[in-house]
């Protein structure tokens, strides 16, 4: 149901809040979201939000100052000694506005819960570092469980929830046809898209909001095909990190040509570290991290050969440390990452 602060001295008395925001500030469809996340959040009688009359302690609605960066917080969870904000972006819908709210009223997050591992797995290895502590268990006294595990909780981070479902649109574009391919990646505390057209050899860059929407292109290259060079028909891009730095891997299918190139700060495509020749049909290329460091799964449809490589710490695709024959007919394989434990999954179409 629930995770709240455990300090008594930061719950609102009674579980009843004021909070105020100056209507010049806003437009009228946001005080209108604003107002609607107020009346579902009364309607629970779980908590009261009333209009500030001349509380010194309340919660002040502002707006984003950087409008359309993805960015809602609230500065307090539970009450502070006096004013608090709760920040919003121009586009935040209701529910973005009572997650906020909760935590103004001390809901924390429901996957900090201490048994949050034995209903959701949490994948750190594609995670922007910074974001990482987001992620983090709370634990008692900090933090009071309420109530059983809500996967469903507008509290839980769940655009992909944890039953596998697809949660609401954040973004749609209507860009033209051909992409194969759509990566998105972190480089520090910038999240990107990459995408990329087989046909061409095109490759586009975006940033990506912290509420999930596209932003804009940053990079564009028109990659011309041939050996030793980014281009036409890479049929795999992966991403991995070693380590504080990022890598991109390409493979193609066709004739084997593999390349690593590292990702520059602002996540764009950096310098090539390494290119490499190996045999055709590799049609899988799965990164992925153990105790014992990070690794390369390889599968080949045709005749179910499989690598595993290790990955050096300069991002180079290292020596084969496993290697097996699970027979023809296997069409693609995956890696589930588990904390620090990976499974493999192979399907048979």
């Amino acid at each position: 149901m629930g995770l709240i602060i455990g300090l008594v001295a930061n719950r609102w008395p009674g579980n009843c809040a004021p909070y105020f925001y100056e209507k010049g500030q806003l437009t009228p469809s946001e005080i209108t979201n604003i107002n609607t996340a107020v009346s579902n959040l009364n309607a629970t009688g779980l908590v009261r939000l009333i209009w500030r009359a001349a509380q010194t302690r309340y919660i002040q609605v502002v707006p984003d100052y950087q409008p359309l960066d993805g960015i809602c917080w609230s500065s307090h969870t539970g009450m502070s000694a006096g004013r608090q904000e709760v920040k919003l972006d121009p586009n935040a819908g209701v529910g973005v506005i009572m997650h906020e709210f909760l935590h103004a009223l001390g809901v924390s997050h429901e996957h900090k819960r201490p048994d949050r591992d034995d209903f959701v797995g949490v994948n750190y290895r594609v995670m922007n570092i910074s974001r990482r502590a987001d992620f983090d268990k709370a634990a008692a006294p900090a933090a009071v469980i309420v109530g059983p595990y809500d996967l469903d909780s507008i509290m839980h981070i769940r655009d992909v929830a944890a039953s596998g479902a697809i949660g609401a649109i954040r973004d749609n574009r209507d860009w033209s046809s051909d992409w194969t391919t759509a990566l998105p990646y972190a480089r520090g505390p910038q999240a990107c898209l990459l995408l990329y057209k087989r046909s061409s050899g095109l490759l586009r860059l975006h940033t990506l909001a912290a509420n999930g929407t596209v932003g804009p292109m940053f990079e564009e290259s028109a990659l011309p095909p041939g050996t030793g060079a980014i281009g036409d028909d890479w049929t795999s891009i992966k991403h991995y990190r070693i380590g504080s730095s990022d890598y991109l891997f390409f493979l193609r299918k066709s004739t084997g040509e593999m390349m690593v190139h590292g990702v520059g700060y602002n996540g764009g495509l950096g310098q090539r570290i390494q290119f490499a020749d190996w045999s055709s049909d590799w049609t899988s290329a799965e990164p992925f991290t153990t105790p014992n460091g990070t690794f390369l799964f390889l599968l080949k449809t045709s005749d179910g050969k499989v690598h595993v490589n290790r990955i050096e710490d300069d991002g180079s695709i290292g020596p084969i440390v496993d290697q097996r024959n699970f027979g023809a007919g296997w069409t693609s394989g995956a890696v589930i990452q588990r904390g620090a434990n990976a499974a493999l999954v192979l399907i048979k179409a």
